[in-house]
């Protein structure tokens, strides 16, 4: 082997190396795939299509990765180990069901691949097992030829499709040694008449087959197949449509049609966000002083708190530098991010938080409130001495000076979310607070 086979790939895989901290997990992984063109190498293979859905379901995963609690490669990758070590397919049915002679299986040939019964059928004799030869990858070359239109096709088209068809041919000759091979005792194979026709793929088994009976074959006369009775034809539609005095059950049917359609349509509770329910009393928001980067930064911040250990606030600068990418922002947004989590962080507040008994973060929250469902995510909620504190972060870019009144605009929503909270625990909220990440200030309403 060629000692220096391996440069190419030790390259790209320094290159990804050095990436990881400015790019994000899914970014790396298209990276990866664009260099090594490792979709467009396996598209038009045997099993192209499955594979290349595996790779694309890997980039998904990766997406997902700020619900899946995933912030760096290296985590990824044990995700991806764990899902691997545990992943069980849905597990088979049994090949027989003990007590049960009447229980029928119907499998295509590759869902029995493994499976033994003590009876299996075959069926679908016309079955020719065509497959158009569209693409045909040339892995010496490394390239993939294209030939689905005529007069469309690369020099050497005929070859490379003949070729191709061959190994189908050989592949299809696998999978009717699979679907002759699964019965432990009787294999039952129809045999058509000699006048029909016979698919391509059963071709060759049903040739060899004895004309009478024999040491290993029984052959056996179905008899000619049941014939099907059909009703008398009914009344002409047309006739009917023109006749006068109306149709009652149509009527009926529309009438009930509509009763049931009024009646779906019909909501007790109209959904609503709290913040959206929160407005209609809450007093004006106080001029931002300064931007601080939008709602993107915002939910940064908001992951960053969710996520960061609250015992381990040295933890939330490599926090921030892994989420920022997959918020769009630079190595300047998350270190102000950083230094906002840390200021909340720092905060009395979080202290109690962490000697809570029970703490929730991002917690989901529907109750109805009147004629409306209202929804929405509480920051931070804490179990303490019997009553709950619920802690709302803002990223709002104000001065000190305008918190109270920045609060009091917050104040609302806050106020909903105790009586949300208060319904589903069945516990009193004793404090509701704002954090201001900006500030490091906390604020109760």
């Amino acid at each position: 082997m060629d000692p220096g086979a391996g440069r190419p790939a030790l390259a790209l895989l320094g290159t990804l190396h050095g990436l990881r901290t400015s790019l994000s997990v899914p970014a790396l992984i298209e990276r990866l795939y664009d260099e090594t063109r490792i979709l467009a190498a396996l598209t038009g293979t045997r099993r192209g299509e499955a594979q290349v859905a595996n790779l694309e379901k890997v980039v998904v995963l990766a997406r997902k990765a700020s619900d899946l609690g995933v912030l760096t490669v290296r985590g990824f990758v044990r995700l991806l180990q764990e899902r691997i070590r545990t992943a069980r397919e849905e597990p088979d049915l049994p090949a027989t069901r003990p007590g049960d002679p009447d229980t029928v299986r119907i499998l295509s040939i590759h869902k029995a691949k493994g499976l033994e019964s003590p009876v299996v059928a075959l069926y679908d004799t016309a079955d020719d097992y065509r497959t158009p030869v569209d693409l045909v990858a040339q892995w010496a070359e490394g390239t993939i030829a294209v030939g689905f239109r005529e007069g469309c096709q690369p020099p050497g088209w005929g070859v490379l499709s003949a070729r191709e068809k061959v190994r189908a041919g050989a592949e299809a000759r696998r999978l009717l040694y699979v679907a002759c091979t699964r019965a432990r005792d009787l294999l039952v194979v129809p045999s058509p008449p000699k006048d029909a026709r016979v698919g391509a793929f059963w071709k060759d088994l049903i040739a060899q087959l004895p004309a009478r009976s024999d040491a290993d074959v029984r052959v056996v006369d179905a008899g000619d197949p049941p014939t099907i009775s059909h009703d008398e034809r009914g009344a002409d539609l047309r006739e009917l449509s023109e006749a006068g005095g109306g149709d009652a059950a149509g009527e009926q049917w529309d009438a009930r049609r509509g009763e049931l359609l009024e009646a779906a349509g019909h909501r007790p509770f109209v959904p609503a966000p709290v913040t959206r329910a929160a407005l209609r009393q809450a007093p004006a928001a106080v001029a931002v002083a300064a931007a601080t980067g939008g709602r993107d930064f915002g939910s940064l911040v908001h992951r960053i708190l969710e996520w960061v250990p609250l015992a381990e606030p040295e933890r939330v600068r490599g926090m921030a530098e892994a989420l920022a990418p997959s918020f769009g922002l630079d190595g300047s947004a998350a270190a102000r991010a950083a230094t906002a989590a840390e200021r909340a962080l720092a905060l009395p507040v979080m202290e109690r938080a962490r000697l809570a008994t029970r703490v929730w973060r991002e917690l989901p929250l529907w109750f109805p409130e009147g004629a409306e469902l209202l929804e929405g995510v509480i920051d931070l909620v804490f179990e303490e001495d019997g009553a709950l504190v619920l802690v709302d972060y803002k990223t709002d870019g104000i001065a000190a000076e305008q918190a109270l009144a920045q609060a009091a605009h917050h104040a609302p929503q806050l106020q909903l979310y105790g009586r949300g909270l208060a319904q589903a625990l069945g516990m009193p909220v004793r404090e509701r607070l704002v954090l201001f990440t900006t500030l490091g200030q906390v604020v109760a309403v």
